[in-house]
């Protein structure tokens, strides 16, 4: 392992479309370190490895594309936002802060007009 790459930035087929996401976004860190790397010149090996890895999650999201129509789908955006603004009431609820539950029950309206 390089000393500036991470462990996590290994790449794996994707399976679902969480994986297909993670892949974009490794790629997008792999970018902004080799522009890095390119910009501030340092260790060649770190480069090397950053390119062939960048490489490999190329290849993996375009594997993952064209299967993704048998991919599951792993969360579910209404449950998740309906627990987010739970959370952000019972934090505000504590604080005393009126003006911030106002403004989240015009969200929470808005969301299903």
């Amino acid at each position: 392992e390089a000393s500036g790459m991470r462990r996590s930035m290994i790449p794996k087929p994707a399976k679902t479309y969480e994986d297909i996401q993670k892949l974009c976004a490794l790629h997008a860190e792999l970018e902004l370190f080799i522009w890095l790397q390119n910009k501030f010149p340092g260790n060649i090996v770190e480069m090397q490895t950053a390119i062939s890895i960048q490489e490999q999650t190329i290849a993996y999201i375009n594997q993952g594309i064209p299967d993704s129509d048998n991919m599951k789908v792993n969360h579910c955006y209404i449950k998740r936002d309906k627990h987010l603004r739970e959370i952000y009431k019972k934090e505000k609820s504590s604080k005393g802060n009126d003006k911030d539950d106002i403004i989240l029950d015009i969200m929470e309206e808005d969301q299903f007009d």
